[in-house]
């Protein structure tokens, strides 16, 4: 028996007094891609009982867009053999959506960082027993940065490695900005 909560029925904009629709039917809630990843992972969980878990994107008839987490597990009877599925639908369209406000906001900030003249880099501070700084490691480097200070290739490794003999100087202006983040 297919049984829908009232928040199943919101979820897919159907009124709660109707019937729960047949898997053939639910598969008009998905996109071709998704509905095609679900009936996939079905059938496997139901031949080898094994649990699932898949984002599906809900058809591009909802607007907005809409995704869903449907999670399932193989239901047997007293002898083990494996008579249906039960599951779980979860709405997460709000967490695709900032996801995707995040992975842009990424892209903007890469273009910026990458593209700006001025030079830019974020150092690991490395420091001795004494709290002394000892060395410092590129973590994050723009191409003006390496234009500017004449050091290619710095990423992920530390000042000794690319200017063994750097004076003192640098290294204590380094962590001076690093503890009071004034130069």
């Amino acid at each position: 028996a297919v049984w829908w909560s009232d928040e199943l029925y919101r979820i897919y904009d159907r009124l709660p007094s109707a019937q729960p629709p047949t898997y053939e039917e639910d598969q008009k809630n998905y996109t071709p891609e998704s509905g095609a990843k679900l009936t996939e992972i079905v059938q496997s969980s139901l031949k080898t009982g094994r649990p699932y878990e898949i984002e599906l994107e809900l058809s591009k008839d909802t607007n907005p867009r809409r995704w869903v987490v449907a999670r399932g597990e193989a239901l047997r009877n007293d002898n083990q053999e494996i008579i249906g599925l039960q599951g779980t639908v979860q709405d997460i369209t709000e967490q695709k959506q900032a996801q995707k406000e995040l992975h842009d906001s990424e892209l903007r900030y890469r273009a910026l960082f990458e593209n700006m003249d001025e030079g830019f880099c974020v150092v690991e501070m490395i420091r001795d027993l004494n709290d002394t700084t000892i060395d410092f490691r590129f973590v994050t480097i723009n191409q003006a940065f390496e234009k500017q200070a004449g050091i290619q290739n710095a990423l992920g490794k530390t000042i000794h490695q690319l200017v063994p003999d750097i004076e003192p100087y640098w290294l204590e202006t380094f962590d001076q900005v690093a503890r009071t983040g004034k130069a």
